[in-house]
């Protein structure tokens, strides 16, 4: 029995231990481990990294002993590249060209300097599920097309390309995602150059990072999202030193989202920035427990979903400074009326609200003090909002609401920002010393500007395609500009209004129909100037009190070059419309001879005036009408006029009797 069944089983008996042979030697022979050393005398099998690639098959291992290996690799089998450290293991790749290549999946790179020059990448993965470890590169990693990889404690930037799935942790320069989804970035500490920028990339998640930016920022973001979706922002710390200038403001956002849709950002802090952050066209956001030092939220977009859309919670806190206890609230209102701003509230934001009421906060010291956008008839009142990285008060699409009694000083933006927004009233507010504008007005028509004081800034109001406002009882002193009236601010009324110590007054520049009234131009460089072109016309100035100023009325500014004036004065006939001509009679000129002029007036001992303004009669120190000596007292020739007439009449009578 033995006997015949041992033929038949034999060769199956002899077929497995040959097959059991053959696959233990593949499996030894594919998981060696292949030396590499520089070093001729070393140990290494070979003393070039690529050759040891070409000779390797899946699942070897190749470790790199220290050295400088000047090549480019290209890894198109799944195999582990080891060195000793970052320190000991240098690859120079040649300039302009990436320096290593994957392109197989299921890689694994450890403990390597990879240098390269020029503008290649130190590494190009487009294959998928590598891991890349303890690595140290001068130039960009780069991850194109692929999925599943994990990079763990990278020292170098990265850019993403349409790749998803992948986990990048503990890495220490700025990170790019472009069209790429569902990856995450976590546990980095980016202590020089932090930023990590989304673009048209969603479902990602950026947690537990350490984001430190000592470089100077202008306007970038240290978390930046750009038509990104869906994404969460967790427990990030978001820090920029002061900039390289010493400004009090330091420029850049902290977290940016531009026109990205329901994102979460959640216990995230941010300090020292020009903005905490800013929500820039974007609807749905959510803000929940986020602290923001030393600066604040700032929204802004063209939509009511732009700004009435988010969930922000009063869990949102801010602080002045990282060693004050105290805080204040953000208080965001969206949809709201009737209701009352809640005391301490540090910022405030009302989105599509009405009727509401903001009294007495201080809101300083953060990015926007008070924020109203698709607003009306509310009332704020006593509020301190100064001292801001950008506005003061900043007000868009919100019309008839009541400022009184406001302060808006030391802004790095304008005190108060207004677009297109009507029949506010602006009352007895106060505008010390802001670095742009006291206010800056667009397309906001109607305004009432009473009773404010505006001290020291580039320009007073600066109000620009602005119709029929009325600025009354303001004064304005130690300012570039005092008043701004530039193109198509037609109508406007200036009354009882005091300039004193401006560059220039008032400049009208492309606006008609201006009429400023009873009101002292009081030691300026220029008391009203007149600029632009076609539309500068029809403006008048009486009753006024010039007094001090080193010209007190330009008006050939609006005329162009010195040959365009030089042909006007010598060439009568090279005639403008007189509605070009400033209308300023009736006005005192500090002397009752009235204001000089080199050719119409020389002996005037008052304020000088330029060509083209119509100043005769003007008023003397007590209120009388003054003429010019050349022209003919009108009772006179009305007397004149009478004498020839009885004589006629009586010549006539003597010829009829004869």
């Amino acid at each position: 029995m033995v006997r015949r069944i041992l033929p038949i089983v034999c060769p199956f008996i002899l077929m497995a231990i040959v097959f059991l042979g053959v696959t233990s030697l593949m499996e030894e022979v594919s998981g060696r481990t292949i030396i590499v050393d520089d070093d001729f005398e070393g140990e290494g099998e070979f003393i070039s990294i690529q050759d040891a690639i070409n000779a390797s098959v899946d699942g070897d291992v190749i470790r790199v002993y220290n050295g400088t290996y000047n090549e480019t690799l290209t890894v198109n089998v799944s195999v582990s590249i080891i060195g000793n450290g970052s320190e000991g293991v240098r690859i120079n790749g040649l300039e302009d060209i990436d320096v290593m290549t994957i392109i197989a999946n299921g890689t694994m790179i450890e403990g390597l300097y990879v240098r390269g020059d020029g503008d290649g990448y130190s590494i190009v993965i487009s294959s998928a599920e590598n891991e890349l470890l303890d690595l140290d590169c001068r130039r960009p990693l780069m991850i194109e097309g692929s999925e599943g990889n994990v990079i763990d404690n990278f020292t170098g930037s990265i850019d993403l390309f349409s790749s998803n799935r992948n986990v990048i942790r503990h890495h220490t320069a700025y990170i790019d995602l472009i069209d790429s989804h569902y990856n995450t970035i976590e546990e980095s500490n980016e202590n020089n150059y932090g930023f990590i920028t989304l673009l048209d990339s969603s479902f990602n998640t950026i947690q537990d990072n350490v984001l430190i930016s000592r470089n100077y920022m202008w306007q970038k973001a240290q978390i930046s999202l750009e038509n990104s979706h869906n994404n969460q922002i967790l427990n990030n710390l978001v820090l920029k030193y002061p900039d390289l200038f010493g400004s009090r403001y330091n420029d850049g956002i902290g977290i940016r989202l531009t026109g990205s849709d329901n994102n979460n950002l959640v216990n995230n802090t941010t300090f020292d920035h020009d903005g905490a952050i800013a929500l820039i066209s974007s609807r749905n956001a959510t803000l929940q427990r986020n602290v923001m030092i030393n600066d604040g939220l700032k929204i802004s977009g063209g939509l009511v979903d732009h700004w009435a859309s988010h969930s922000i919670e009063n869990s949102n806190v801010l602080y002045d400074d990282y060693t004050s206890v105290r805080y204040r609230r953000l208080s965001y209102f969206a949809n709201s009326h009737g209701e009352s701003v809640p005391a301490n509230s540090g910022q405030v934001i009302l989105a599509n609200c009405t009727n509401m009421t903001i009294v007495g906060q201080n809101c300083s010291d953060v990015s926007v003090g008070i924020s109203l956008a698709f607003s009306s008839n509310n009332f704020i009142s006593g509020n301190n909002c100064s001292s801001n990285s950008d506005q003061g008060i900043y007000i868009l699409y919100s019309d008839h609401n009541r400022f009184i009694e406001n302060i808006c000083s030391d802004n790095w933006g304008p005190g108060m920002d207004i677009w297109y927004s009507s029949g506010n009233r602006i009352i007895s507010n106060k505008f010390p010393e802001n670095s742009n504008a006291h206010i800056s007005a667009r397309n906001s028509n109607s305004t009432v500007f009473r009773g404010n004081i505006f001290f020291k800034a580039t320009i007073g109001l600066s109000i620009f395609e602005s119709g029929d406002c009325i600025f009354e009882q303001n004064r304005i002193s130690d300012c570039g500009y005092g008043i701004s009236l530039d193109w198509f601010t037609d109508n406007a009324i200036i009354v009882d209004c005091e300039f004193i110590g401006n560059q220039i007054g008032v400049v009208i520049d492309e606006s008609s129909n201006i009429s400023i009234s009873n009101s002292l131009f009081l030691k300026n460089t220029i008391g009203i100037e007149l600029s632009g072109q076609e539309r500068t016309v029809n403006s008048q100035a009486r009753n006024n009190l010039f007094r001090g100023n080193d010209l007190a009325v330009n008006a050939t500014k609006q005329f162009g070059s010195y040959w365009r004036e030089y042909m006007i004065e010598e060439y009568p006939e090279y005639h403008y419309d007189e509605r070009r001509f400033l209308d300023a009679r009736y006005n005192e000129w500090g002397q009752d001879s009235g204001p000089y002029h080199r050719k119409e007036n020389p002996e005037g001992g008052g304020d000088h005036i330029s060509n083209y303004v119509l100043f005769d009669p003007w008023m003397d120190g007590s209120g009388k009408f003054v003429q010019l000596d050349n022209e003919e007292d009108p009772t006179l020739v009305l007397g004149l006029i009478w004498i020839v007439l009885c004589l006629s009449i009586t010549l006539t009578i003597v010829v009829r009797k004869k």
